[in-house]
C-alpha cells in the first residue's frame, strides 16, 4: 500500500497523520496552532519533525511518503497553495504553505479548504463516487462543500471555496444577531453556528443550547419560541442548499452534530415531505468522528494526484 502525509490546519489545533490508500490512517497526533507568521512557519518545522515520528510510529519509511495533503479553515487559495485566512489563523494569511512545506520536507504538497477535504473523506469513506453530495458542517462556524457526479468540487472561480455559510437567512434580525465578521446581517454562520445557537439560548434565559434544548423536549412554555426559530432558521438555510444543488446524499458534521444530528436530519425530512416539485430523494447521512475525514480527504489530494 501507498503512504503519504495528511493534515488538518484548524485555529486551535493542528492533527497530522500517515495514510494509506484506501483511507486507513496508520498514526496521527496533534499540535496546537500558533499565531502570527512566526508561529505558522514553527508549526511547518513540527509537522516536518511530526511525520518523521509518526512514520516511525506507522512502520513507514519517511522517504516512501508519496506526498502531502493539507486541508485547512479558509479562506484558502487551493490552486496557488495561499492560506487566505485572517480570521481564525491572524498571521497566517498570505502563507504560501505548499510551498515553503515543501522546503521543509522535500515532499509535493496540496491544499484544500477544510470541509472540501471532510467531503472527500467521506466520499472515501462510503464510497459516494460519482453521486452529488452535499456536506454542512455546522461549528464554530459553518462549512458547506459539494462534490459533483463527475467528483468534481464545487468552486466559486478556479480557486476558491464559496462561503455558503455566509448566505443571509434573516436580514430582519436584530442587532444581537448580527456580530458576523462577512459584514452581512442574518447569515446561515451568525444563527446556527455553535457560538450563536448558545448566545440565542442565553438570551432566552438558559445556560446554553443544550439548556434550551433540553427545556424544549421537556415541553416547557418558555422553550418552545426560540426553538421554533432556530429550527426554522436552520430549515430556511438547508431548503435554499438543497434547491441550489439538489444532493443525491446530504452529511450534516461539525460538532454541534454530535449531539443534534438526530434533531437536524428530523428537519431535514420534514422540510422535504411533499416538495417532490422541488427537491429529488436524498439520503442522509451523518459525517465520521471528528477530523478524521479530513485526515481522508488530504490523502484523497495526494494519491488524486499521482
Amino acid at each position: 500500500m501507498a503512504v503519504c502525509g495528511a493534515v488538518d490546519i484548524g485555529g486551535t489545533k493542528i492533527r497530522l497523520g500517515i495514510v494509506e490508500t484506501g483511507g486507513r490512517i496508520l498514526a496521527e497526533k496533534k499540535l496546537s496552532t500558533r499565531m502570527g507568521r512566526d508561529g505558522a512557519l514553527c508549526n511547518l518545522r513540527e509537522l516536518r519533525d511530526g511525520f518523521l515520528e509518526l512514520c516511525q510510529t506507522a512502520g513507514a519509511r519517511y522517504e516512501e511518503l508519496e506526498g502531502i495533503g493539507i486541508v485547512c479553515t479558509g479562506p484558502v487559495n487551493c490552486i496557488d497553495g495561499v492560506i487566505e485566512n485572517p480570521y481564525t489563523l491572524p498571521g497566517w494569511e498570505g502563507l504560501r504553505i505548499c510551498e515553503r512545506l515543501k522546503e521543509e520536507t522535500g515532499k509535493d504538497v496540496f491544499l484544500e479548504h477544510d470541509v472540501n477535504g471532510a467531503l472527500l473523506g467521506e466520499i472515501e469513506t462510503h464510497g459516494l463516487e460519482n453521486q452529488r453530495v452535499l456536506m454542512t458542517c455546522f461549528g464554530t462556524g459553518i462549512g458547506v462543500a459539494v462534490c459533483d457526479y463527475d467528483n468534481r468540487l464545487y468552486r466559486a472561480g478556479h480557486k476558491y471555496h464559496p462561503e455558503l455559510g455566509h448566505m443571509v437567512i434573516d436580514s430582519t434580525v436584530g442587532a444581537a444577531d448580527t456580530s458576523c465578521y462577512c459584514g452581512q446581517r442574518g447569515c446561515f454562520e451568525s444563527l446556527w453556528s455553535q457560538t450563536a445557537l448558545n448566545e440565542r439560548a442565553v438570551r432566552a434565559g438558559y445556560e446554553d443550547f443544550d439548556g434550551l434544548y433540553r427545556a424544549w423536549v421537556a415541553g416547557e412554555v418558555e422553550a418552545k419560541e426560540p426553538m421554533d426559530v432556530l429550527c426554522r432558521y436552520f430549515q430556511r438555510g438547508m431548503w435554499n442548499l438543497l434547491l441550489a444543488f439538489k444532493p443525491d446524499v446530504v452529511i450534516l458534521g461539525g460538532g454541534v452534530m454530535e449531539n443534534y444530528y438526530f434533531l437536524a436530519a428530523d428537519l431535514l425530512r420534514r422540510l422535504a415531505a411533499g416538495r417532490e416539485d422541488f427537491l429529488e430523494d436524498f439520503e442522509i447521512l451523518p459525517a465520521g468522528q471528528e477530523g478524521s475525514s479530513a485526515l481522508i480527504g488530504a490523502s484523497v489530494l495526494v494519491f488524486g494526484n499521482q
